[in-house]
């Protein structure tokens, strides 16, 4: 048994991770934040943004890109790239996801936090946060940019091959 935390906006609860070993097979079950499913949250804001700025919306849409990398939602996540820009072919993502992602535990557990929102001017943004996957931290000042095109916040981070 593992104790974890489960950040919410109140305090932190712990969370316990049971790890049951089968030859060959590792399952891990969680009992979340007062439910049964692992927490709902996947984005943390350093600061909480005001409600209906852009620093909010552009939070929202990479809520949205977290969320469809979590549910291997691929057209959704291409959805949400610069369509004035190169990206990858709904192929070539599965491609990616399959070979990179899924043989290394897919991409499940991951979750952004001590998000920070940097707008530049009317129509170009960037989110630095810190990467997680459930517990554990791989990378600092993971970072997405963004265009404003057409009044709606795209992500230019991660589209294709020369992202």
């Amino acid at each position: 048994m593992v104790l974890v935390y489960c950040p919410t906006e109140d305090a932190m609860l712990k969370r316990i991770a049971v790890r049951l070993l089968i030859p060959g097979l590792l399952l891990i079950v969680f009992t979340a934040c007062g439910g049964d499913e692992p927490a709902e949250q996947v984005l943390f804001p350093a600061v909480a943004a005001e409600e209906g700025s852009e620093e909010a919306i552009i939070l929202d849409r990479l809520d949205q890109v977290i969320r469809a990398l979590r549910s291997e939602d691929w057209d959704t996540y291409l959805e949400i790239c610069n369509p004035g820009r190169d990206k990858f072919k709904l192929e070539q993502i599965v491609f990616l996801a399959d070979t990179i992602f899924n043989p290394n535990g897919g991409m499940l557990g991951t979750n952004h936090r001590n998000v920070t929102v940097k707008v530049y001017g009317e129509d170009t943004a960037i989110t630095e946060s810190d990467y997680y996957e459930f517990e554990e931290h791989l990378f600092e000042d993971y970072s997405y940019s963004w265009s404003k095109v057409d009044g709606i916040w795209y992500s230019n981070s991660n589209c294709n091959t020369r992202s």
